[in-house]
């Protein structure tokens, strides 16, 4: 589980705050039922993380004045079974703990049902 790649990100975030009318981004979502393919505790820790950077890009681009109009980071939008099985709910405490161990970066929590 490598460290997303958010140049891709980055651009479109900072052409948002330079182009865009003030709070034109109410929430950021990252990724999309994740758990599928980054199962297991090393991907919730990998997705953890890349929200972590997430939030640290969203911080340096949404800074200064624009700071009060910061989106909020809302996620992990897991795939539905995760929610009822096992191994779902072992990803979700560790997607957690993990968080919160690096900076409790997540505002809202997601799940497709």
């Amino acid at each position: 589980c490598p460290p997303r790649n958010l140049s891709n990100a980055e651009a479109l975030l900072r052409w948002t705050v330079s182009q865009r009318p003030p709070r034109s981004l109410w929430g950021l979502e990252l990724g999309n039922e994740l758990n599928s393919c980054l199962n297991g505790k090393a991907g919730a820790k990998a997705q953890a993380d890349d929200f972590a950077a997430l939030a640290a890009l969203v911080d340096e681009v949404w800074s200064g004045p624009a700071a009060a109009q910061r989106p909020v980071l809302i996620g992990p939008d897991t795939h539905s079974a995760a929610e009822y099985q096992p191994s779902g709910l072992d990803w979700f405490d560790t997607f957690i703990d993990r968080s919160l161990a690096v900076g409790d970066h997540v505002q809202g929590f997601t799940f497709h049902m």
